[in-house]
């Protein structure tokens, strides 16, 4: 029996990401994967503290995979030309420092007591989208025709240009390629973690994007724009190419339709803690219970 403790979006240093962490580990599990946006933005000084932190509460293992936060540039970052990948690789470089292990940046899959884990960040690529907006709409983050430039006045409080809200995406992440190529990268870098593992062992898939739309909650009005950041179609290739029975996913917090779903066959989890409820993974087969 493998005891896995999983929890997406800390946010960290929200007071609810202690409170989460510390009840992680009085479960005392073999390790504690950190399903992506762990941090809010990964400044310096707080990935230190949050490094001070995991070190204090003593878990035996920790990993982490890289959420759209983690891909969060500063302003000082912006100004330096800085991309968001090359940020997670000198991010993953800090962490592998102190010990934490990193999932889905390379094609190799973390294994703890004969599980095996592969994962990835995931990403978006728009198919989850509704049809009533225009890709320009996706590309600017938000469904008012609202322009980039004024998204940037709005975060410098000129707010009588502001829409009533937005993803905050378009303005923090800079990518050297395309939303869709990064979701291919992703999802090749997973099959190649589950072709590396032995036939017949006991195997899960982490995401910290969502794997299939029928998981999010939909309101029938423009709160679903923002779906379309929500993941991919293409997340659920390697579950279906590798016959995978548990997937655990995060990023979308009281959007998941419930904590636990069974589509097909196929266990899928949240990761998102309500209420502080660490999702505690007790793998005995194909069991998963929530802790």
């Amino acid at each position: 029996m493998v005891l896995v403790a999983i929890i997406g979006d800390l946010h960290y240093p929200r007071p609810e990401a202690v409170n989460a962490l510390v009840k992680a580990s009085g479960v005392k599990p073999d390790l504690l994967i950190l399903a992506g946006d762990f941090l809010d933005i990964p400044y310096q000084h707080l990935v230190r503290k949050f490094v001070r932190l995991i070190g204090k509460l003593g878990f035996k293992s920790v990993a982490v995979i890289m959420g759209n936060h983690e891909h969060y540039l500063s302003k000082r970052a912006k100004e330096r030309r800085v991309d968001s990948l090359s940020q997670v690789e000198r991010l993953a470089e800090l962490l592998s420092e102190h010990g934490i292990k990193i999932i889905g940046l390379s094609e190799e899959p973390l294994e703890v007591d004969n599980l095996y884990i592969a994962g990835s960040t995931g990403w978006y690529d728009y198919t989850f989208s509704p049809d009533t907006y225009d890709i320009r709409d996706f590309e600017n983050c938000n469904p008012y025709g609202v322009s980039l430039r004024q998204l940037e006045l709005c975060e410098r409080r000129y707010v009588w240009l502001c829409p009533k809200w937005w993803r905050r995406d378009c303005l923090y992440i800079r990518l050297p390629i395309s939303n869709e190529e990064y979701v291919k990268i992703n999802v090749n870098r997973v099959k190649a973690q589950l072709e590396a593992i032995p036939s017949k062992s006991k195997k899960i898939i982490v995401y910290h994007h969502v794997p299939r739309k029928e998981l999010i909650t939909l309101y029938g009005d423009e709160r679903d724009f923002d779906i379309a950041y929500a993941g991919s179609t293409r997340l659920d290739e390697p579950v279906k190419e590798y016959d995978i029975k548990i997937v655990v996913y995060g990023h979308i917090h009281e959007r998941s339709k419930s904590r636990i779903q069974r589509i097909n066959g196929i266990t899928y989890v949240n990761s998102y803690p309500y209420n502080n409820a660490i999702k505690v993974l007790v793998f005995n087969g194909e069991k998963v219970n929530v802790l």
